[in-house]
Parts: structure tokens; sequence; C-alpha cells
């Protein structure tokens, strides 16, 4: 199922249309700096949508589907979150989100795009309350995989994703505490291979956040990771 939403959509759509290009498609969870960590045989899911059709048929929805199941077991008309504000990762989410629904549609996926309040769509994903699907993105605080891996497919996050591979787990908590970074390296490759594979989340870009300076500014050093603290920043008069 995942597979085939991963191949309904045209990432390198997306990052031409509303990044103008600038980034890369992401195959993976980590950004280009961190390259070094990735799995060597990483599978790019291409834009494919008879494949995705037919994943589909495998799955047991050869007509596609609308609905979602809840915990409680009712079903509900399945939703597409995005979020209301602009973000490095998604800098026009409702737009993307509109593409999305196109995209997942021409399988034979019916979605219901849905937003809210910032603090409250963050607070409903946080207590794994936000069904469906759900748009988010990630601007790292340090540059280690973990920042990025641990973090969103560790065990402190089930409720949000709904993923728990306990595999995945002790390979990452492995890699944190590796002796050297080659030894990390391939600890996180073996994670990232599984991760490629089950897909509890879609990679969609890794994009940049782009910035302006002016002249007069003074103390800003661009951050590898895409998080920028501008606690040392100033301006020269």
């Amino acid at each position: 199922m995942r597979q085939a939403i991963a191949h309904a959509i045209d990432r390198e759509a997306i990052l031409e249309g509303f990044y103008s290009g600038v980034g890369t498609i992401a195959d993976d969870f980590l950004p280009d700096g961190l390259a070094w960590a990735r799995p060597d045989d990483i599978v790019r899911y291409e834009y494919d949508p008879e494949r995705a059709r037919e994943l589909l048929a495998e799955a047991g929805y050869p007509d596609g589907f609308s609905t979602m199941t809840l915990p409680d077991g009712s079903e509900a008309p399945l939703e597409l979150w995005y979020m209301p504000v602009s973000r490095p990762y998604y800098p026009t989410p409702q737009p993307v989100a509109e593409v999305y629904a196109t995209y997942l549609a021409d399988i034979g996926i019916e979605v219901e795009l849905k937003t809210e309040d910032w603090g409250v769509y963050l607070d409903n994903w946080d207590a794994g309350t936000k069904y469906g699907l759900v748009m988010l993105g990630w601007t790292g605080d340090y540059a280690d995989p973990n920042n990025f891996l641990f973090t969103h497919f560790g065990p402190g996050v089930i409720p949000q994703s709904g993923y728990d591979n306990p595999a995945v787990f002790d390979l990452l908590a492995k890699a944190s505490v590796a002796p050297s970074q080659d030894a990390a390296a391939d600890l996180f490759k073996q994670a990232g291979t599984l991760l490629n594979e089950e897909l509890p989340r879609l990679p969609i870009v890794h994009a940049p956040p782009v910035y302006g300076q002016k002249t007069a500014l003074e103390g800003w050093v661009p951050s590898p990771t895409g998080g920028e603290p501008f606690n040392d920043i100033f301006i020269e008069k």
C-alpha cells in the first residue's frame, strides 16, 4: 500500500514546481550532508501510476479506496492533512496537498483535504490522534543521522507514526554508541534499508532553506542541516 502511494507521486515534478528545482529528490530520510549513512542499495520509487495500481490490486484494492479505519474499528473518509503555515520543507503546503490529492485520485485513492491551527495540528500529531495521511517535515538540530532517524522512527514516536519495528530500534540505538563512524554507518545503512522497504513515511524532497542576507548582517553561518539558530547574528551599523 505505501509503496503504491510512493509510485503515485511525481516527486521530480514536485521539486521543480514548488521548490524551483532547489534541492534533490529524497529516497531516504537523511539530508545530502549525511549521505555517508545512507544505504548503498537504496530503491528509488519512480513515478509509475500503472505500477501503483498494480500494487493496490495486490493489496486487495483493485478499485482504490476512499476511507480509513479508525482505532475503534469504525470507517471514516480518508483524510490528507496539510499544514496551515509555510515551513522550509513545505513553503506552500496547501497547493502541494492539492497536487498530492490529484496524484492519489489518479490511482483510485480519494482523500479529503484537511487543516487546522498549527499548534493544534502539532498537538494532535504528538498525541497520535491525527489519522490518514499527514504532511510534515524536519530541519535538523545537529549533524547526526539519528537526529533524523531515531527522532522519527525510534520507539518514542510509535503513537504518531504507528511504526513499531524493534529491528530498526535496535540498529539505531547501537549506531548511537558505535565506536567509529564506519561502524555507525554500517548500522545506519541496515536501518535505512528496512525503512526504504517498509516506508513508514514517504520522503519527497531534500529542500535546503533559501535565505537572503543583507550586507550589514554579520555572524551568520548557514547550517548544513537546515536548522538556523540566529542568536549569534547582529546588524553592523
